[in-house]
């Protein structure tokens, strides 16, 4: 049976709990992550957690006011160091036994050190350094230490963004969000960057922009897009924004972007927002929402919404009529209508009747594009972002030469001779020999092209699918495999 596919990806990156360890891995345990607003480590002695991959890290302001970020582990057995979100006087303590570090992670006190750890050499056992960089107002760790600078990870994407002067900007502390979703995280990034849904699911919710006017687009791994306003809400922008204005009204419209992995941005003509997607399992994931305004009156704000109201009640309409407790798309909110359609299509992988249909060219353009990000991020086409080069990597990592080589396939019991030019992978030089050999994500993350090494050696760019056990009894992965010896023998089981 014919593997079940996304387009790009297989179905079951969105389903299986394989997947979603190998992108917490490759993905996730080696990016930038955001980790909250500036403001939110303001003195020294605070600090914040947040979950990198499979890395906890937490960043605390030192006695110097300098930002620090370290893994939260404590260097005697492991233990969690701190938890969430606190201040602390002047050292950390690990509630297990008591050891102690200071705010520059330095170990400090161990108990009854002289008689248990008689020759210690504290300097040694410090807390273990993360990256922590401050962009765009908000606070950002990578687990590794010294890693790429988050500006330079963001560089390309900068000019996309909206002119907003976020340091400003205030929080508007009501807004701010957190909820689950039922459905991978990679869906809800998708139905985000999915053009040709805004003038349907949101037809009545999102109307006062002008989709079909959009500009959008991938810059390297992060998505970029804008949209105006439509003609009746500009028109009178002033009097028709819910909020007060925190552009010109010149430069007004939607900017939302999507950074990779999992982190939205929703900056508009009044408000500025995160949409920080956190992966939680294969079909749940967490979306926090933190909002910015401008930086006046309660009063002011008052007025504003006085002077909006008529506009937001002739134009803000639910997409179906019914119950609005009980039906979502009834709710007259998008974010109910984008939630109820991820969870559904989430529902429906479960059936064996589910068949993905046809892509839209340019409207769902951007969930093609997305899908072969994540696939070439954990091929390692991006390189990594880790500056000490101390970051996840390949089983195989060392560059290497192929060589022209000659091949005898076995498959489906017949035997074939394919030439593998140099640096062209088995898989490839067996279709364009007119073989088909079973393959489907070609990432080195799916297995389907697996098959055993008889005679010969190969060199695997990324062989995640494949255990320690497998390479060892001489199995490889087809679509990353290229020729070290000019002979190969091969067999698809």
């Amino acid at each position: 049976m014919a593997k079940k596919m996304m387009h790009i990806l297989p179905l079951e990156a969105y389903t299986s709990q394989k997947w979603f360890d190998i992108e917490q891995e490759k993905i996730f345990s080696n990016t930038w992550a955001y980790a909250g607003l500036q403001e939110d480590i303001t003195q020294p002695g605070q600090y914040i957690t947040v979950q990198a991959g499979l890395n906890n890290i937490f960043i605390i302001m030192d006695d110097k006011g300098n930002l620090r970020a370290f893994h939260n582990i404590c260097q005697h057995r492991g233990t969690q160091l701190i938890r969430a979100v606190g201040q602390t006087q002047k050292v950390l303590t690990c509630p297990y036994h008591d050891w102690t570090y200071d705010l520059q992670g330095n170990l400090i006190t161990v108990p009854s050190e002289a008689e248990e750890f008689k020759n210690i050499d504290k300097s040694c056992h410090g807390l273990k350094p993360a990256s922590v960089g401050i962009w765009r107002g908000m606070l950002f760790v990578h687990p590794a230490h010294n890693a790429t600078p988050v500006e330079e990870w963001f560089s390309k994407i900068q000019p996309h963004l909206g002119p907003h002067n976020v340091d400003e900007l205030v929080e508007y502390e009501d807004a701010r969000t957190s909820y689950e979703i039922k459905a991978n995280w990679k869906i809800v990034v998708e139905n985000y960057i999915d053009v040709y849904h805004l003038s349907h699911l949101h037809s009545g919710t999102l109307n006062m922009y002008n989709h079909a006017k959009a500009e959008f687009g991938f810059i390297g791994p992060h998505y970029a897009f804008y949209e105006p306003l439509s003609e009746e809400y500009a028109k009178d922008i002033e009097k028709n924004s819910p909020m007060p204005l925190i552009m010109d009204k010149d430069q007004a419209g939607a900017y939302v972007p999507m950074l990779f992995p999992g982190i939205g941005l929703a900056e508009s003509e009044s408000s500025w927002a995160t949409f920080i997607i956190t992966p939680l399992a294969p079909d749940l994931t967490r979306v926090e929402n933190r909002v910015k305004v401008k930086n006046t009156s309660n009063w002011e704000f008052t007025k504003q919404e006085w002077r909006s109201a008529s506009f937001w009640k002739a134009n803000i309409k639910p997409k179906y009529e019914g119950d609005a407790e009980q039906d979502p798309i009834a709710s007259a909110d998008f974010t109910a209508e984008d939630i109820y359609a991820c969870e559904q299509q989430q529902k429906s992988f479960k059936s064996p009747y589910f068949e993905i249909g046809p892509s839209g060219k340019k409207g769902e353009g951007p969930v093609r594009e997305h899908q072969q990000v994540v696939l070439d991020f954990i091929a390692g086409k991006y390189g990594s972002t880790s500056g000490d080069n101390k970051g996840t990597k390949p089983k195989q990592s060392k560059a290497v030469n192929s060589v022209d080589a000659t091949a005898s396939i076995e498959l489906e019991g017949n035997s074939h001779i394919v030439d593998i030019p140099a640096n062209i992978s088995v898989l490839q030089a067996a279709k364009s020999s007119g073989l088909k050999p079973p393959f489907s994500c070609q990432a080195g993350v799916c297995g389907k092209c697996k098959a055993k090494l008889n005679k010969g050696k190969v060199h695997m760019n990324n062989p995640a699918a494949l255990t320690d056990k497998q390479i060892a009894d001489g199995y490889i992965l087809t679509c990353q495999a290229q020729a070290l010896t000019k002979q190969l023998d091969i067999t698809y089981e």
